[in-house]
């Protein structure tokens, strides 16, 4: 978990906003459109590419902010990846800083993805936390968004932070949950479900700094034993 910045006007516009949703004067298509419209990034007209150029440059810059470092990488690098020119990149993006927060975005989106069908599942409390961990675990190990997200956060704006942060809260509410069931249920064993939670990020989320595509251990089987590790810190034992 990252350390919060000082309170800024541009937050305090934010929470505003997060208030009204949750006195359901908004609705969730009206929170998302306004805090976009407050960066600045509502733009008009979806293009007659219906968005798969942007997704291709977004999908572009992860592979090469992975390779070359965020700092070390310029948008330059990023058109060559694609066989365009920059002007061709400015034409979606006016900055680097916004293709990393749509890098984010989306890596945002799929974790959520993955949780709610692993935790939204059937089966036991100890089951669908296993799943989870198995879903997410591989997300980490093949997603170049999501490496570039653990990486990244904290140079995310004001906004895209305060955005990110009320949706990771949601992540953690869902797992905790879980693990207050399976504990209820005598399943798992967690004396402290908030740490459990950390925990669970902390083991996974850490993949980035040690795994190497390539190396010994394959994706699976880095996956496998991660998910034993975690598993077996919070299983009940007889």
């Amino acid at each position: 978990m990252s350390t919060d910045r000082a309170a800024s006007p541009l937050a305090a516009v934010v929470a505003a906003l997060e208030r009204a949703h949750a006195a359901g004067e908004l609705t969730d298509k009206q929170l998302r459109w306004s805090l976009e419209r407050v960066a600045g990034r509502v733009r008009d007209g979806g293009g007659a590419d219906g968005g798969a150029r942007p997704a291709a440059i977004v999908a572009a810059a992860a592979r090469v902010f992975r390779r070359e470092g965020y700092h070390h990488a310029t948008l330059d690098a990023v058109a060559a990846e694609l066989g365009l020119t920059k002007a061709g990149i400015y034409h979606y993006f006016s900055s680097k800083l916004e293709i990393l927060e749509a890098i984010c975005e989306g890596a945002v989106g799929a974790s959520e993805q993955v949780f709610a069908e692993a935790l939204g599942g059937r089966g036991s409390p100890a089951e669908r936390l296993r799943a989870a961990a198995t879903a997410y675990a591989s997300l980490v190990l093949t997603d170049d968004g999501l490496l570039i997200f653990i990486r990244h956060f904290d140079e995310l704006s004001d906004l895209k932070r305060a955005q990110v942060r009320r949706r990771r809260k949601a992540i953690s509410a869902a797992i905790r949950e879980v693990l207050e069931e399976g504990a209820a249920a005598g399943e798992l064993d967690v004396p402290d479900p908030a740490v459990a939670v950390n925990a669970f990020f902390g083991s996974v989320n850490w993949i980035y700094s040690w795994y190497e595509r390539g190396g010994r251990l394959s994706p699976d089987e880095v996956r496998d034993g991660l998910v034993r590790q975690v598993m077996s810190g919070v299983l009940a034992r007889g």
